[in-house]
């Protein structure tokens, strides 16, 4: 590591790229392994933690639990799932790394969500995220979502609430009218007292014989 000094940023590429090699060829322990080696040689390469979960979570995963070399199901789902949780691990490492940077907690978030189902534990990396000052609109909007998958309308409800009250000029990119609609659309559905309702009503577009 003190030999390649100046050079770890070539190395780490060089050896990522072989990774790519052996994703093509689906040798998953040579993937992980050229993945695992990038992060050393650049453990602050965002790319490389957010590529490398993914790899692990999704494309190995999926890859073993459709593996025909293991004709035992139970087999394929026990490895599928070593693959889902060496994704969470190594975005987990990618935080420690990178503390100050939103896209690994969202990852990780994502991660929770999507391939081990369950959406309410992934709130709490989605909110992180969303501390930060550069993180994009949409991850305050997925909380909101979130909390619906999750069964817990009331918290949606107060995720639309709080966006609809921040200062509008500060946030010119929020879709504004998407999230009147959501927030008027859990009044509704909650019977929220017309008094204390703060979302403005809004008209469903039609469909005519010209809009399809």
């Amino acid at each position: 590591m003190a030999l390649l000094s100046g050079f770890r940023a070539v190395v780490a590429d060089f050896v990522w790229i072989n990774g790519h090699r052996s994703w093509e060829d689906q040798v998953w322990y040579k993937l992980r392994e050229a993945i695992e080696l990038s992060v050393v040689l650049q453990p602050h390469s965002i790319s490389f933690w957010d590529l490398g979960g993914w790899h692990m979570a999704w494309n190995a995963s999926y890859a073993e639990s459709t593996n025909p070399k293991y004709p035992n199901k139970a087999m394929r789902i026990k490895l599928q799932r070593e693959w889902i949780q060496a994704g969470k691990s190594f975005l987990e490492e990618g935080i420690k790394n990178n503390p100050d940077n939103y896209e690994l907690y969202f990852r990780l978030g994502w991660l929770v969500y999507q391939k081990l189902e369950a959406p309410l534990d992934a709130i709490p990396y989605l909110e992180k995220a969303a501390a930060f000052k550069e993180a994009p609109d949409y991850v305050e909007r997925m909380i909101g979502h979130l909390y619906e998958k999750g069964g817990e309308p009331w918290k949606a409800y107060g995720v639309w609430k709080q966006i609809w009250l921040s200062d509008h000029s500060k946030d010119p990119g929020q879709l504004w009218g998407k999230i009147a609609q959501l927030g008027r659309d859990s009044e509704e559905k909650l019977h929220v007292p017309p008094e204390q309702r703060i979302f403005p009503s809004f008209e469903k577009p039609s469909r005519s014989k010209y809009s399809q």
